[in-house]
């Protein structure tokens, strides 16, 4: 007999997803009917084993993969016997732009956890007299650090990347200037007495670009690239007569964009290598459309026909008498 669809089934360990909590993988099973999983209802996940996981006082990593079946909606880590944390409000001053820039912490027990409510940056720095506090990200996605323990003190915020930014719009905009000043102020001599510019004309593929290109592969991709850069190098030079690199580029980078689309959309791991793997055909594409150069010979101005030069010279007949014959210079009749 078959069981009927709405009772319910036991699904063995390792029918679920599978959950790496720090270093350890943890498998799931499930009791659920035939009817919710057609429907796609929810179904609770029991862990295998035992459901207590020591956690350092660091930042532990939580992974729940999907399956071809099912994926995690929700997850919540219990704390067992201990105490939650208190937090505790304190005013941040801030300057005209909003920004923060130091705070007054009242004295500490042991060490407590800074937070921000603002997106985690890598740019911000914590300081506590001279001592720069260790980042710690809260809740998934603010700004914190980790205060040690002690008695009251001021802890100022500074955005190191701030100061770069300032030197290059600096520099930026001297270069500006300079291109302004360029186009306004005009030479001495006028151009019209200046000879003509030669036609810029394509140059020749040396051993230089072959290097630029396989530093440039080894330094993205590392051994793939330098190996992709190699076959791309020996197939521009044994297809010269194919145009189509250009195109092939331009599909890949659509590719690309897919495989940054569905990493966005599913969340699979795999998208990671899909487009790293698509980008190193770009790559490939470029460096054999450059290939295709190698060994050309140098354009040289063509050579105009030679003409030869026919002069005719009129010969005048010597004059005749009326007898018939002719007469010479210097003989009378």
């Amino acid at each position: 007999l078959k069981p009927h669809p709405a009772h319910l089934r036991a699904f063995p360990c390792g029918s679920g997803p599978d959950l790496q909590i720090g270093g350890r993988v943890v498998q799931t099973s499930f009791r659920a009917s035939t009817l919710a999983l057609i429907r796609g209802r929810s179904v609770p996940l029991e862990i295998c084993g035992s459901d207590e996981i020591a956690l350092g006082s660091s930042a532990t990593e939580v992974l729940a993969r999907p399956t071809s079946l099912f994926r995690v909606d929700t997850l919540s880590l219990v704390r067992v016997s201990a105490q939650p944390s208190v937090a505790t409000p304190i005013d941040v001053r801030r300057d005209s732009g909003g920004r923060p820039v130091s705070v007054d912490l009242p004295a500490r027990s042991g060490p407590s956890l800074l937070v921000l409510p603002q997106n985690e940056n890598d740019g911000w720095v914590a300081t506590m007299g001279r001592q720069e506090l260790k980042a710690q990200r809260a809740d998934g996605w603010k700004q914190g650090w980790i205060v040690p323990g002690g008695t009251a003190a001021e802890v100022t915020f500074d955005y190191r990347p701030e100061g770069t930014f300032r030197i290059a719009l600096g520099a930026g905009a001297a270069g500006v200037l300079l291109c302004l000043l360029g186009a306004v102020l005009r030479p001495r001599r006028p151009a019209r007495e200046k000879p003509a510019l030669p036609a810029l004309v394509p140059g020749r593929v040396g051993l230089v670009d072959v290097v630029v290109v396989l530093t440039a592969g080894g330094l993205l991709v590392g051994w793939y690239g330098l190996a992709a850069v190699a076959a791309a190098l020996v197939a521009g030079v044994a297809v010269r007569r194919f145009e189509g690199w250009g195109t092939l580029a331009a599909a890949a980078m659509l590719m690309v964009g897919a495989g940054l689309s569905w990493d966005r959309i599913t969340q699979a791991s795999w998208a990671n290598e899909w487009r790293q793997a698509w980008s190193l055909v770009v790559i490939g594409c470029v460096v054999a459309a450059l290939a295709t150069m190698l060994g050309w010979p140098r354009l040289r101005r063509p050579r105009l026909p030679r003409r030869r030069v026919v002069t005719q010279v009129a010969v005048s007949s010597p004059p005749r008498s009326r007898t018939g014959r002719a007469l010479l210079p210097g003989r009378r009749r």
